[in-house]
This record gives structure tokens, C-alpha cells and sequence, in this order.
């Protein structure tokens, strides 16, 4: 008889036991999360980075105009000013007919008023405007029809550079977006798991969950106040055996844009101009805004790989003597205004062989080019010329 009672007790022990560990392992998974909590976080609408989207910007339109020097030689259009899109271009006396430019940015998730916007990118000076004002000699009409019109041109700042990813193109004026706020977990508020069938899958396992998160900022512009929410809902898909969102609802907390002003260069206008982009801003000497005296930037063109350009300035342009340097080449030569006056250029061509150009005006004349066995004749012509 106490045997009976011996062992009963012994099992219901265990039993209990079983039961506080099963919950203790339940209560375990709930804190810790399993693979449903950690697929509902991994979903792109909750890791996408806020960002900071800039549009196409007037840097084209700028160089053009910038190169009319104030005069145009065509007749305008009536009304408002047009051809030079995304600068913004009046009639000096129809301002009042003139739409709110647009913004030439925007934040991801937030509609925030174009005025804000554009204060807060001019503040922290992501966007220079440069203004240019073009005569018509040939109007045929008075100035109240058009002979004269101004555009504002709205230009990423070159230093936006430095928050750009690793592998974002260089090419800052065609539009680009960069990352400035990251969703992080704060807490699950409620979570639910269970069973229910689906049309053509069968009974499936469904996790279903609120939680509550934090966005933190990536660079110091913007700040998050408060926390966001969001409600998933998955099941766990028996043709592939992953976690399927069924449904997500998210709602971002607030944004406060911060002021925290970026430099600025000096203006330089790279060779190749409107064809080029600055891969890296200039740095050097200045005067006035604009690139004066000794300096360098690199540059690209035409998908080409990138070259450093390294001499004397003014204006923004080249004036004097500089050093290009490619991937397989270096020249140097004296500039005017941008255009090779006299170089010398020397490198490898896609054979292996080595070569020697002197430039006159802008035009090759080939001095010399090896076989790629050797390179007599072209060492003999570099110290004829004093290049070596």
C-alpha cells in the first residue's frame, strides 16, 4: 500500500515538474524570441533606412548657363521662363505669376511643407542656389515680354559626399539618397501564436505580434522623438518552410530637422565641362567663392574611371600649369580658361604599349609609340623636350 502512494507521488511530481519546465521553456522562448519574431523584424519595410531623397539638381543647366556669360543670342518665349529645367527661371516682370519652387528634397515617410524643407536644406547648406541672370540682344520685344530672364539654380552641396554608402554611385547630381534614421526594436507589446488553415496550404502556423520601436539617427540632421508602432502578422509557408508576412502596419514616430551646417567648397568647374562630375570636391586655394591659386579635385566623364587634376587656379577654371593623372596615364601642361594650350601626355594603351602625345591646342600629335618591347624612341623625345 505505501509503495502505491510512494509511486504515485513520485509520479506527479514529475508531472509537475514537466509542467513548470514546459512553461519556464514557453515563458524562455517568449523573452529570447524564435524564428517568427526574428523574420516579422527582418522585413524590408521595417530595415529600409530612413532617407533623405534629393532629386536631379540644376548642376547641368548651371554650367550652361554659367557659360552664356548674361547673353543669349535667341529670342525668348512668351510667359514664363522655360528651357533650363529643374532651375527655377522668371520673368523679371512677372514674379508675382511665378509658382513655390518645389522642394528639391524629401524625407521618406514624412510630408513635410516645401518651405520647411527647403529652409532646412539651405541651412545646412545641402543645396546651394546659384543665380544667373540672361539678356536676349536679339528680344525683338520690350522687357515687360521677356528680354530678360533670371533662373535659380538649386545645386547638391559636392560635401554630401562623406554620407554617402560605400557602394552609392559618386554622381551627385543625377539624384541620390542618403540614409539618415534606423529603425531599432524597442519592445513586443503583445504577441499570439496558433494554428489556422489556408486555401491550398493546409493548417498553418501563424505568429501574430505589436511592438513598439526607436529610429536612430545616422547623421546628426534629424532627431526622433518617441516611438513608433507596428503590427505583423506571418505564417510559416509549408512550401518553403519560411515565414510569409500576411499583413504589416507601421507608424513612425515624429522628426525634428536639426540645423548643423555643412562647409563649403569653393566653386570649380571640372574639365569636360557639362560632361563631367566631381567624384572628389576641390581643395585649395580660394578667392571669392571660386577656386583661385593652387588646388586639386577628381573628376570623371563618360563612365570613365576617375582622374585627379592637381594645379593652378582661377576663376573656378585652369590657368596655368597642372598635372592630370588617369589610370594609365599622366599629363602635363599648361592651361587657359580649362583647354590644354600645350601638354605632354604619357602612358600604357590597352595592348601594353607605351606612348608619348604632345598637345598643342587641344589636338594629339603622337611623338612616339612602342611596340610594348620597348620604348627608345619615346625616352629619347621626352628628354629632347624636357619631360622626363
Amino acid at each position: 500500500m505505501h509503495t502505491k502512494w510512494f509511486l504515485l507521488s513520485v509520479l506527479l511530481s514529475s508531472l509537475l515538474s514537466s509542467s513548470v519546465n514546459a512553461e519556464s521553456s514557453n515563458t524562455l522562448r517568449n523573452v529570447r524570441g524564435g524564428a517568427d519574431e526574428a523574420a516579422a523584424l527582418a522585413y524590408s519595410k521595417f530595415t529600409k533606412p530612413i532617407e533623405l531623397h534629393f532629386k536631379p539638381d540644376g548642376f547641368w543647366q548651371a554650367q550652361k548657363l554659367s557659360s552664356m556669360n548674361g547673353v543669349s543670342n535667341h529670342a525668348p518665349k512668351l510667359g514664363a521662363a522655360y528651357g533650363y529645367e529643374p532651375c527655377d527661371g522668371r520673368r523679371n516682370s512677372y514674379r508675382h505669376l511665378e509658382p513655390p519652387p518645389a522642394s528639391p528634397a524629401n524625407i521618406g515617410g514624412y510630408d513635410l511643407d516645401n518651405t520647411v524643407m527647403g529652409r532646412w536644406l539651405s541651412d545646412n547648406r545641402f543645396i546651394l542656389v546659384e543665380t544667373y541672370t540672361i539678356r536676349y540682344q536679339n528680344a525683338g520685344k520690350p522687357q515687360s515680354y521677356g528680354g530678360e530672364d533670371v533662373y535659380d539654380c538649386k545645386i547638391v552641396n559636392d560635401n554630401v559626399m562623406k554620407y554617402l554608402r560605400l557602394n552609392q554611385a559618386k554622381n551627385i547630381h543625377d539624384g541620390l539618397d542618403i540614409p539618415i534614421g534606423q529603425r531599432i526594436l524597442a519592445k513586443w507589446t503583445f504577441r499570439n501564436r496558433y494554428d489556422t488553415p489556408i486555401p491550398g496550404k493546409g493548417k498553418v502556423k501563424v505568429f501574430a505580434g505589436t511592438f513598439t520601436y526607436r529610429i536612430e539617427p545616422i547623421d546628426p540632421f534629424v532627431a526622433f522623438p518617441g516611438e513608433g508602432t507596428a503590427t505583423v502578422k506571418l505564417y510559416l509557408d509549408p512550401d518553403n518552410g519560411r515565414w510569409t508576412v500576411d499583413n504589416w502596419e507601421m507608424q513612425d514616430p515624429g522628426i525634428n530637422l536639426l540645423t548643423n551646417p555643412l562647409p563649403v567648397n569653393c566653386k570649380v568647374f571640372p574639365l569636360n565641362s557639362p560632361h563631367s562630375i566631381l567624384v572628389s570636391p576641390y581643395k585649395g586655394d580660394c578667392k571669392d567663392g571660386m577656386a583661385d591659386g593652387q588646388g586639386g579635385y577628381t573628376y570623371s566623364f563618360d563612365n570613365v574611371k576617375p582622374r585627379s587634376v592637381n594645379g593652378e587656379f582661377r576663376n573656378g577654371k585652369l590657368n596655368g600649369k597642372a598635372t592630370i593623372t588617369g589610370e594609365n596615364f599622366v599629363t602635363k601642361g599648361d592651361f587657359l580658361d580649362n583647354i590644354q594650350v600645350y601638354a605632354i601626355t604619357r602612358g600604357v594603351d590597352a595592348s601594353g604599349a607605351k606612348y608619348v602625345y604632345e598637345y598643342r591646342k587641344d589636338n594629339p600629335l603622337v611623338i612616339c609609340s612602342s611596340d610594348g618591347r620597348g620604348e627608345a624612341n619615346c625616352t629619347d623625345r621626352d628628354k629632347l623636350l624636357g619631360t622626363e
